[in-house]
């Protein structure tokens, strides 16, 4: 039966507890700031739940889920970690750990996490070319690559795909689509009436998903914010935090399309 006191003398198990304090407190640089972290239980779980699994000879496959807010930048880089420490098998042979990451903004504080957990065998992937470069090199260590360095170039398959994806960041947002069409539009990308009825071009099928997610989520996010100043910024840094690139790519794509009809 359970008891405080048996909570407490599981908590503090000896082993349990060597190993909070090698494994899973964290001292990170934050803001010029030392910062001590301790894993939560949800975390260490995770962590232990993997080396476990790759561990298993017979198991090769597994899935960790977190919600918003809940550390999984932390999670991996502490999975990565423990692999990298302790080779699989005991037979001191260092694997190969990719993680990928697809909030932009994290990367700078995403290195100085890795640094700060002592990795020093870390290659960054720019692109799908130099990751397949990496991996073919039988390079062993850390790999990090950003997801939207890997995805540029991934295009819409028909128009009900654009549709999708408009429903799609319509729920995720929290604003109310009444409808969406995909027509020849000749001055614009899109266009949103305040009643929730978005029209999307039919050019962007052409181009790359990133823009054309870029196009709807700008076009969202006006329900929310009526203008382009800080608070129409920062809603799409909280869902786009890479909006900025893909408005550029999106305005190269246009400058392109304009020069080339010349």
């Amino acid at each position: 039966m359970w008891s405080y006191e048996s909570a407490v003398k599981s908590f503090f198990d000896r082993r349990r507890f060597l190993k909070v304090l090698r494994d899973y407190i964290i001292f990170l640089a934050k803001d010029d700031e030392l910062t001590k972290i301790i894993l939560r239980q949800h975390q260490t779980r995770a962590v232990e739940k993997v080396i476990a699994r790759v561990a298993d000879p017979a198991r090769r496959r597994g899935l960790i889920w977190h919600t918003q807010g809940s550390g999984k930048t932390l999670t991996m880089i502490t999975i990565a970690t423990r692999l990298l420490r302790h080779a699989r098998g005991g037979e001191g042979e260092k694997p190969t750990v990719l993680m990928l990451v697809d909030r932009n903004e994290l990367e700078a504080q995403l290195f100085r996490n890795i640094v700060a957990y002592g990795i020093t065998t870390v290659q960054v992937a720019q692109s799908k070319d130099d990751l397949r470069r990496i991996l073919a090199s039988d390079y062993r260590g850390l790999v990090v690559a950003m997801i939207h360095k890997l995805n540029l170039e991934i295009s819409w398959h028909d128009a009900e795909d654009l549709r999708w994806a408009a429903r799609h960041w319509a729920t995720r947002i929290g604003v109310r689509l009444r409808q969406v069409s995909v027509r020849r539009m000749t001055t614009k990308w899109a266009s949103m009436s305040t009643a929730g009825r978005l029209t999307l071009n039919s050019d962007l099928l052409g181009l790359p998903r990133s823009a054309g997610e870029y196009v709807i989520v700008h076009e969202l996010v006006h329900l929310l914010a009526p203008n382009h100043g800080k608070v129409f910024q920062s809603f799409m840094s909280a869902y786009l935090p890479d909006w900025e690139m893909r408005e550029q790519l999106l305005h190269e794509r246009r400058v392109r399309s304009v020069t080339s009809s010349l």
